[in-house]
């Protein structure tokens, strides 16, 4: 969207947000059927375990891309963000997705 297409900038939404915003997430894929050869992904799915502060109290709004977007707009608008995808430490699916970024060593 161009900016002339755009409120101006005082009539923008912003935020002063500078936490990390962090859901967990799990993959689940399927496969071709089995043909005697190593399988071969035919879709590629995953589910939120943990939705963190941006869940949505209607489940059918807690898919990963609508996660996602809310995380995204908890920044404001005009903010440069920066997506990192890395695996959870193990058996915390389950457990509050900020406290495990905090918990984590350095990369």
């Amino acid at each position: 969207m161009a900016d002339s297409e755009r409120p101006p900038r005082e009539q923008r939404r912003f935020s002063d947000r500078s936490a990390p915003a962090v859901i967990m997430i799990r993959t689940h894929f399927a496969y071709d059927a089995p043909s005697g050869r190593a399988p071969r992904v035919a879709r590629y799915h995953s589910h939120i375990t943990n939705c963190g502060e941006f869940g949505n109290d209607t489940t059918q709004y807690n898919h990963v891309g609508d996660v996602f977007q809310r995380m995204v707009a908890a920044f404001g608008d005009d903010a440069d963000l920066e997506v990192v995808i890395r695996r959870a430490a193990p058996n915390t699916a389950e457990t509050d997705p900020a406290s495990q970024l905090e918990n984590r060593g350095p990369e």
